[in-house]
């Protein structure tokens, strides 16, 4: 099952969708061979959102092969006794949250909370072990780790994300503008354990990931690019109280 529509179903009890075969997994190993010795920039800060928001911005996304298919992405920015708090609230097509994370906008964007909704609709706040959300240096990798119940009490669930720029100077297109852009490989791992039976599974997944310059996350998917979500538009919160409340 693809890493994206797995996620929302697994997780989440949204969808159900076919699977694909492990073909579409690559290594660690294998994608780090593609990564180029020098980057163009020595810091990619710049292709994170903006993180100086005077007033919350909605990024509109869709799947390419399934246009009903949508996710939302709120961002903006607080003040927490004087440190600046950047923050990224997950909606599906219907305006439901089903993922948050807040992080300090330090050096690689250290996460202080993460939280994940499950099947029931209920907010589980994640555990965090490792707490590094975005690489600012090329071929650089940064991990975080989280853990978090899941929908049954004696299911736990571990996520590890670990992202790395592997490709920059792209040019592509983003809202009919042509922007320049890096490519971020996320290396992901999912473990579920029963605490009662201590039996455990293990999956693995490999999402693409562009950033552009000024804008942030523009498109992300499978390396093969069967599920591909690209950046549609770039609301107001005027039109999110509107339209999603």
């Amino acid at each position: 099952m693809n890493f994206f529509k797995f996620l929302i179903s697994f997780f989440f009890g949204l969808f159900f969708f076919t699977g694909c075969s492990g073909s579409e997994l690559k290594s660690e190993e294998a994608q780090r061979i593609q990564i180029s010795k020098n980057g163009k920039y020595s810091n990619y800060r710049d292709f994170f959102y903006p993180t100086n928001l005077s007033s919350p911005k909605i990024y509109a996304f869709r799947d390419d092969a399934a246009p009903l298919d949508e996710r939302f992405f709120r961002i903006y920015t607080l003040m927490e006794e004087g440190d600046s708090v950047f923050v990224i609230e997950k909606y599906n097509s219907i305006f439901r949250i089903f993922e948050g994370v807040s992080m300090m906008t330090l050096e690689n964007f250290p996460m202080t909370d993460h939280m994940k909704v499950d099947k029931n609709g209920i907010k589980r706040s994640s555990r965090i072990y490792e707490n590094h959300y975005f690489p600012e240096q090329f071929d650089q990798t940064v991990t975080y780790l989280v853990n978090y119940p899941s929908h049954l009490d004696s299911v736990s669930m571990v996520y590890v994300s670990k992202k790395t720029i592997i490709e920059d100077g792209i040019f592509m297109d983003v809202m009919g503008d042509e922007v320049e852009a890096i490519l971020i490989v996320d290396s992901i791992k999912v473990v579920m354990t029963n605490v009662l039976t201590k039996q455990s599974s293990l999956q693995r997944f490999v999402a693409h990931k562009y950033f552009a310059k000024g804008i942030g996350l523009v498109q992300w998917g499978t390396p093969e690019g069967d599920v591909q979500y690209s950046l549609q538009k770039i609301l107001s919160d005027n039109w999110w109280m509107e339209n999603a409340q």
